[in-house]
């Protein structure tokens, strides 16, 4: 978690491979990405207002799903996803959402597919944020502008973005 937080330049295959010889599943890392991205979200927004993060909830105890959703393979990034041509059902659905909010599937979107309810949590946080289909409202941020405010926040953070 604090490479993918602070240090996310450093992400690199080799280092995805030590993980998994280290006995960490694909899907692991996937919703642990997905939940920084949901708390990154958060705090971000939050100070972006003057307000202070929230506390994180209680940890509460239960077993993951071990959902594995029909396509799931690997192409295109270091964990299995399912790729756009080939999904199906609800997987489908949430491409064709995120298609008609952003204009395409970008890859955190194909790469939260390995674990579905990580993939709803983070899209949940992410899609209400980063509304990109129609004519902006008076005073809110241009689809350029959001990209440039993006990039540079991945820049100024390190990430590959």
């Amino acid at each position: 978690m604090h490479r993918i937080v602070t240090d996310p330049g450093r992400l690199s295959s080799t280092w995805y491979e030590a993980l998994l010889d280290d006995g960490m599943m694909p899907e692991q890392l996937v919703e642990i990405a997905g939940i920084l991205g949901i708390l990154t979200i958060g705090d971000t927004l939050a100070t972006a207002v003057g307000s202070v993060p929230s506390p994180l909830p209680t940890a509460e105890d239960g077993d993951p799903s071990r959902e594995r959703p029909p396509g799931l393979e690997l192409g295109g990034g270091w964990v299995p996803m399912v790729h756009p041509d080939k999904a199906e059902g609800a997987i489908k659905f949430a491409y064709e959402s995120v298609a008609q909010a952003a204009g395409f599937v970008f890859n955190v979107a194909r790469a939260l597919t390995a674990v579905p309810a990580e993939w709803g949590g983070f899209m949940g946080s992410f899609l209400i944020n980063y509304d990109t289909h129609g004519a902006p409202e008076p005073g809110a941020l241009t689809r350029p502008q959001m990209e440039l405010l993006a990039a540079s926040t991945s820049a100024a953070n390190e990430c590959f973005y």
